[in-house]
């Protein structure tokens, strides 16, 4: 009779999941590789369910026939003796007329009809057919079967063009940085010019230093002012006489770093600025992209992204600018986006003396109050000057209070509203973004801070301690108005940066030793010349690049790559970045790795102009502004006002500025975007109707100590 063979192979495969389910046929199963079924366990399954003599077992056929026994034992049952072994009833199994029409006839297997009651020749029968049909060539390349050893290069996926013929390196080093005993890794060196003076917080700001949390500039409820009203109104920034302030001297420029470096037999050296982007990309590198801790956070930032921001991790730009045997670390403006076309950099620097200067002198740095002397002696800043073992660091020093633990110097920064952050060019329309609230998504100091976790406070943490500073003070405004104050340590950042406050140490070392490494290194890429650099960690990559070229226009176009790698270990195993950070108390070991990428150099080019596209940053274009119309926005963006450079060095920065704007950088506004332009536009009517209420009703302010409308505390000298 004929059986059609997927009516054996059903039959096979249903039978085998009763006996397993029944835990009669454990091992014997059917599977299936490269779309068919298995040969030798199809078979196994076969006998399995045909011996197995504790199961009824029905057979696909259409007469019933009865299973002789032939006196055998069962295997592991033998017979016991005065009894009979029964024999087994094989039952009819009706046959679908539907699933008959569906089954190809010609699968089928020819069994003789004496042999149809044993189970041996339905094996045999099954098991011929089984081999005749896997050994034709109707199956084709079994794609998932082992590949020998010399196919194994042909299977590769495509991942485009293909240096297998190249190393991956030309050179190599290795070297570790151990645990250290003392986590002082700065020394402190003596100012070239003495003694510097700086500044204390004027106008009662000093209060804040002591009072942990949000100091409202204005409380919102009761509309009663917490400090003069002076403050809440930021001065127009291009009434602000620049030229009587110390403009920033870039770290080639400072003599006083230069002898300072050669005295003490030093390599390198660089300010906070030049220094801190690539802190950061070394960071990212030995952490292993830790994410920050934002648990003190309400609910609101809950589920909201831990990761650095990306403008947090775009590649940072440096020049290595050499004077007789010694490298002087520059940041690099030519592409930098970070600036916000400079609005916000001025106006930082116009805050500081807002800040720290009595109303009466400083309305002498203000040319619409007619009392700007020209023989105004311009304001010099104070430098803290410490060494490595290869640096000599500069960082500028902003204020100071004797009261605070340490050295009593804090930094000073003036942070704009996200509305300004996201949408510079748009300035003036975002100036009527409030906040309003302590806490919330938008619209809040929370929200604030959450953002400067993850995109300034590693920057702020490795400024802190360069300048051995005890924190930073921070004014929360919208480039129009004051909204309010905050005093955060550095132990606080370290919290949110690292998850302790006992953890920022032993980071910053390990940081410092690395760009150590890493700068002896590029230094040696092209000996006794000035040369430009790119960084870069990408997140999730492990290693970080570092582009080097040049400045000699001879030999521009050539480009070196390093690639730089790291890895942990605690208590001598090996461990992520993040668990050796979070091991505070552990000893911890760095090894690291910079090696000298061996692709060519079109590939390197390549490599190096992404880098360069991932640090552009896209504009949105301005309210009231056409989109035919940005080319002309790219070449006068001057923020209504007209500044005159003080010097050569600022000047060449603003030209730089303006080339690089180009039509390409603008989009129209986004989602979030419209957002925040829709609440400033809500915010600036609350504005009016605010000021309208004052002029009528007069101001609520708290009593103000007596130095508020003076001449304040003066300045520190140290």
């Amino acid at each position: 009779m004929n059986v059609p063979l997927a009516h054996i192979a059903t039959h096979c495969r249903l039978t085998a999941q009763r006996l397993i389910s029944q835990n009669v046929v454990r091992k014997h199963t059917i599977r299936r590789t490269g779309g068919r079924l298995d040969q030798q366990n199809t078979i196994n399954c076969t006998v399995g369910f045909v011996r197995g003599a504790k199961t009824k077992t029905t057979r696909p056929v259409d007469d019933v026939a009865k299973q002789p026994n032939d006196g055998k034992e069962e295997k592991g049952q033998p017979s016991k003796p005065g009894k009979t072994k029964k024999k087994k009833v094989l039952k009819k199994k009706k046959i679908d007329s539907a699933q008959l029409a569906e089954t190809p006839t010609e699968d089928s297997v020819e069994l003789d009809g004496d042999d149809a009651g044993n189970s041996k020749s339905i094996v045999q029968a099954l098991k011929t057919h089984l081999e005749s049909q896997w050994n034709g060539d109707d199956w084709g390349t079994d794609e998932l079967a082992p590949k020998k050893h010399n196919e194994v290069e042909n299977c590769q996926r495509d991942v485009g063009p293909s240096y297998a013929t190249y190393p991956s390196y030309t050179k190599r080093i290795e070297g570790t940085i151990g645990p250290a005993k003392i986590f002082n890794v700065l020394t402190d060196l003596e100012n070239p010019l003495g003694p510097t003076s700086i500044a204390n917080l004027a106008h009662g700001l000093d209060r804040v230093l002591f009072n942990p949390g949000v100091h409202w500039m204005q409380d919102p409820r009761s509309r009663v002012y917490n400090f003069s009203p002076y403050l809440q109104t930021i001065p127009d920034v291009k009434d602000f006489a620049f030229e009587k302030v110390q403009t920033f001297v870039k770290s080639s420029r400072d003599d006083s770093l230069y002898r300072l470096a050669a005295a003490n037999k030093r390599k390198f050296g660089g300010s906070t600025s030049s220094l801190t982007g690539i802190l950061s990309h070394i960071y990212f590198l030995i952490s292993g992209d830790k994410p920050v801790d934002t648990s003190s956070l309400s609910k609101h930032f809950a589920t909201s992204s831990t990761n650095f921001t990306p403008a947090q991790r775009m590649p940072v730009s440096l020049t290595l600018q050499h004077r007789d045997g010694i490298h002087l670390f520059d940041s690099d403006n030519t592409d930098d986006e970070n600036t916000d076309l400079h609005i916000l950099l001025f106006q930082g620097t116009m805050l500081e003396s807002f800040l720290t200067t009595p109303k009466s002198s400083f309305d002498h740095l203000l040319r619409s109050s007619g009392k700007l002397s020209p023989e105004l002696s311009e304001i010099n800043h104070a430098y803290r000057y410490s060494m490595s073992d290869d640096f000599v660091m500069r960082s500028q020093l902003d204020c100071h209070d004797r009261r605070l633990p340490g050295t009593g110097v804090f930094d000073i920064k003036t942070r704009a509203a996200i509305s300004i952050r996201l949408d510079s060019l748009n300035y003036k329309e975002g100036s009527g973004y409030l906040l309003r609230t302590l806490q919330g998504p938008l619209e809040s100091f929370e929200r604030e801070y959450y953002d400067m976790i993850r995109s300034a406070f590693l920057k702020y943490s490795f400024q802190a301690r360069i300048g051995n500073m005890d924190g930073i003070f921070v004014a929360y405004h919208n480039t129009a108005r004051i909204f309010g104050f905050q005093y955060i340590p550095l132990t606080e950042m370290d919290a949110r940066l690292f998850g302790g406050e006992n953890r920022g140490d032993r980071v910053f070392e390990k940081c410092v030793g690395l760009l150590e490494a890493v700068a002896r290194e590029i230094s040696s890429c092209y000996p006794n010349q000035s040369m430009s650099c790119m960084v870069e960690t990408v997140e999730n990559e492990g290693v970080m690049h570092v582009w080097i070229q040049p400045t000699d226009a001879t030999f521009r176009d050539h480009i070196i790559q390093l690639d730089v790698t790291t890895q942990s270990f605690v208590n001598g195993h090996l461990a992520k970045g993040s668990d050796a950070i979070n091991a505070a108390h552990k000893p911890w070991l760095l090894l690291w790795s910079i090696a000298h990428s061996s692709l060519p150099q079109e590939v390197l080019r390549e490599s190096f102009e992404r880098a360069k596209r991932r640090k552009a940053q896209v504009y949105c274009i301005p309210s009231g502004v056409e989109a035919k119309d940005v080319g002309k926005l790219a070449t006068s963006a001057d923020f209504g006002f007209s500044y005159t450079p003080p010097d050569l060095a600022a000047a060449e920065v603003l030209e730089r500025e303006r080339r690089m704007l180009s039509e390409a950088m603008f989009q129209p506004a986004t989602g979030i975007i419209l957002k925040l332009r829709s609440l400033a536009q809500a915010g600036q009517m609350d504005i009016e109707r605010w000021r309208e209420e004052e002029l009528k009703h007069g101001v609520e302010v708290l009593a103000q100590p007596p130095s508020v409308d003076g001449d304040g505390d003066g300045n520190s000298i140290i």
